[in-house]
C-alpha cells in the first residue's frame, strides 16, 4: 500500500513537471488535458486518477513557490538584524528562481487563470509575504533608518529585481547566486538607508 502511494506521489511530481513545461511553452489557456496526458504517456481518462481538473495543477504550482518563500520567512525571528532578515528572504528567492525557473515563470505569468473563489487562498499567501516584507520596511522607516517612501512601492521594487532576474539568471553564469543575491541586497538595503541620503543633502 505504501509502495503504491509512493508511486502515485512520484507520478504526480512528474505530472507537475510536464504541466509546468507545457504551461510555460504554450500558455495555460492553450494547454489541454490531452496535451498533459500525452506528455505523461497516459490516456486522458487515466489523468483524472491524479487530478480533477487542469486548474488543480496551476494552484499546486503557485503553492509550491510561495510556500518555499514563506517557509524561509517563518524561520526569521524578531531579534535578527534587518539586513539578516532580508538576506534570508533574498537567498530563498534567488535560489528558487534559479532552481525552479519554469515554476516561477508560470507562477508570475499564469496566476490570473485561477478562479476568483479559489484564488483567494493563493492571494492570501501572496499578501502574507508582502505584509512580511513591508512590515520590515515600515519598522526601519519608523526608526529613521530607511528613507520615508511608500513601503508597498519599495516591496514592488524589490520584487521587480528578482522577477526580472528570471530572464537572465544562470547557475553557470559569470556571477554565482550568492554574488547576485549579495549585490541585490546591497542595492536595496543601502539604497534605502536614510543616512546615505542625509549625507548627500
Amino acid at each position: 500500500m505504501k509502495a503504491k502511494k509512493a508511486d502515485k506521489s512520484q507520478r504526480y511530481a512528474e505530472l507537475l513537471d510536464h504541466a509546468v513545461k507545457l504551461f510555460e511553452k504554450k500558455g495555460y489557456s492553450s494547454t489541454t488535458m490531452r496535451d498533459i496526458a500525452k506528455a505523461m504517456n497516459l490516456t486522458q481518462g487515466s489523468l483524472y486518477y491524479y487530478i480533477k481538473k487542469k486548474e488543480d495543477l496551476l494552484i499546486k504550482i503557485h503553492n509550491i513557490i510561495i510556500d518555499i518563500i514563506l517557509d524561509n520567512a517563518n524561520s526569521i525571528t524578531d531579534d535578527m538584524a534587518t539586513i539578516e532578515k532580508l538576506n534570508i528572504i533574498m537567498t530563498a528567492i534567488i535560489e528558487t528562481v534559479a532552481q525552479k525557473r519554469s515554476y516561477v515563470s508560470v507562477f508570475l505569468k499564469e496566476y490570473k487563470h485561477i478562479q476568483p473563489e479559489v484564488y483567494q487562498n493563493v492571494i492570501a499567501k501572496r499578501k502574507k509575504f508582502e505584509k512580511f516584507i513591508t512590515g520590515i520596511i515600515e519598522t526601519e522607516i519608523r526608526r529613521g533608518d530607511f528613507i520615508d517612501v511608500d513601503p508597498q512601492l519599495a516591496f514592488m521594487a524589490l520584487m521587480g529585481m528578482f522577477n526580472w532576474s528570471l530572464q537572465w539568471v544562470d547557475i553557470k553564469g559569470r556571477c554565482s547566486l550568492v554574488e547576485i543575491k549579495n549585490s541585490f541586497l546591497r542595492i536595496f538595503f543601502y539604497g534605502m538607508q536614510k543616512r546615505n541620503l542625509d549625507q548627500k543633502e
